[in-house]
């Protein structure tokens, strides 16, 4: 078992970012931080809407996304701890 607080993946490849946040092959179980770019946020929880990686993000609990937005509503309940 690996334990990080802090998940930089701002330059990796999608397929990386799917694989720390994908249940399927990774399971989280204490909260950290996230730094992701705003695009492949979106790309790997399919516009906040995948079941696959709703589970390891509502361990998040600071996300550096390195631009201002302003988020939908199912963003909050996607990420309960920001």
């Amino acid at each position: 078992m690996i334990n990080f607080h802090y998940l930089g993946v701002r330059y990796a490849h999608t397929d990386y970012m799917n694989q720390f946040l994908c249940d399927e092959y990774t399971r989280i179980s204490q909260p950290f931080a996230l730094s992701i770019e705003h695009e492949e946020l979106l790309t790997v929880t399919n516009n906040f809407t995948s079941d696959a990686t709703r589970i390891n993000c509502s361990q998040i609990n600071l996300l550096l996304i390195h631009k201002p937005i302003v988020y939908p509503e199912i963003f909050y309940i996607y990420f309960p701890l920001l």
